[in-house]
């Protein structure tokens, strides 16, 4: 046996084998990966403002003008790699809530095993943030429920729910999820200014997002494209968010609120998150009770940084022509000053106003005296009248 699996190694490894050029054999296998495309869909929606296509420009060149995105933007993404080329049609979904009827148009029968939703936030401001996931989230299931109601998947849109829950290890908390029939992936904008935030503040965001995101089957992520590490580490997470299947994620747990949360969906689990049901309330109900002192504290605090005056030291940013021209004007100014101090026109106005304070003060009318009232007695006949009593 040995000695057949070594002479046929020999015969695979010589240049030709009965007649066929091995060469050639690697060049087709080679067009063969070449021309292998796997291709995703996604379509970006969120909030005017929360930084859609900041997130889109990360792949792009610099441009100097950005106009704000209205209506439905496709973007075209492809890398090649060792097993083919990976390919991403991204739709961004802009005006915020305006052209919602929208959502489901890059939907077609030939991509929806490879769909997906990416709904941006914007963490500048927690609760629209919270809101608008709420509604994003509502919505999208609505319209991709109708679609395969469209389509003749009557039914189908369970069996998708159903079929992503098996993501949950717990068979309880799988009993209360509710994923949508596509896969969400949720990316929380603009971190770079939230880390600067109270950790109270994040650390309570952050379980209001994992518990949302995990009841409806959606991965969570922070990012930044401002911040040049930030960026940098988005652009990894992105790679792998869009050029991957998303139904085939590979899962991270990263649930440290003083640092990005990365959460898969099906890695996290409802107990660590430290919210739980009130009452009969619904989801979205219980959620605001939690959020709300986390909402008021996020608002004191800006409005308390806002009021606060930033003083910059001119002298850690030395520029010597500026410094020169302001200490020029500084001494014109003073000299200005002095000349208007010493003119006659300033003497004698000052002079005027000392006299005038004078005289008021010696002038001043006295306090009349108060004469006490004549008795009834003392009083002229005219003044007096008769009562019952007598003269009053």
């Amino acid at each position: 046996v040995h000695g057949e699996f070594l002479l046929d190694y020999r015969r695979r490894m010589s240049n030709t084998v009965e007649g066929v050029d091995l060469w050639s054999l690697a060049e087709e296998e080679a067009k063969k990966v070449e021309n292998k495309v796997t291709e995703n869909t996604f379509v970006l929606v969120g909030e005017r403002s929360a930084g859609k296509s900041g997130l889109l420009n990360l792949f792009k060149p610099a441009s100097k003008e950005e106009l704000p995105t209205s209506g439905l933007d496709y973007t075209y993404l492809r890398r090649a790699t060792g097993a083919g080329k990976e390919a991403c049609h991204v739709y961004e979904l802009g005006g915020g809530n305006l052209f919602e009827n929208l959502l489901t148009v890059p939907l077609t029968l030939e991509n929806f095993r490879n769909f997906g939703f990416v709904i941006v936030l914007d963490l500048n401001d927690p609760k629209a943030a919270v809101e608008s996931l709420f509604y994003c989230t509502k919505r999208i299931k609505e319209r991709t429920k109708a679609w395969l109601r469209e389509n003749g998947f009557q039914g189908m849109a369970e069996e998708m729910s159903a079929a992503r829950a098996e993501a949950v290890e717990s068979s309880e908390e799988r009993r209360k999820v509710d994923p949508a029939p596509f896969p969400l992936i949720v990316l929380a904008q603009k971190y770079d200014n939230f880390e600067k935030t109270e950790p109270e503040i994040r650390k309570w965001m952050s379980r209001i997002l994992r518990y949302y995101c995990h009841l409806h089957g959606a991965s969570l992520y922070y990012t930044s494209a401002v911040s040049p590490k930030l960026a940098k580490d988005t652009m990894a997470l992105l790679y792998k968010v869009l050029y991957v299947p998303p139904n085939s994620l590979p899962k991270v747990l990263q649930t440290d609120y003083l640092k990005p949360i990365q959460v898969t969906f099906g890695a996290d689990n409802l107990d660590s998150c430290g919210i739980s049901a009130v009452g009969s309330s619904s989801v979205e109900d219980t959620i605001r009770q939690y959020a709300k002192p986390v909402f008021e504290s996020f608002s004191a605090a800006s409005k308390k940084s806002e009021k606060k005056e930033t003083k910059i030291d001119p002298t850690r940013y030395p520029e010597p022509k500026i410094d020169a021209a302001l200490e020029e004007h500084n001494k014109e100014l003073s000299r200005l000053r002095k000349d208007v101090e010493a003119s006659p026109a300033t003497v004698q106005r000052q002079e005027t106003r000392r006299l005038v304070e004078q005289t008021q003060e010696r002038y001043e009318p006295a306090e009349p005296e108060r004469r006490p009232q004549p008795s009834v007695r003392n009083r002229p006949p005219s003044q007096t009248r008769l009562t019952r009593d007598g003269y009053k």
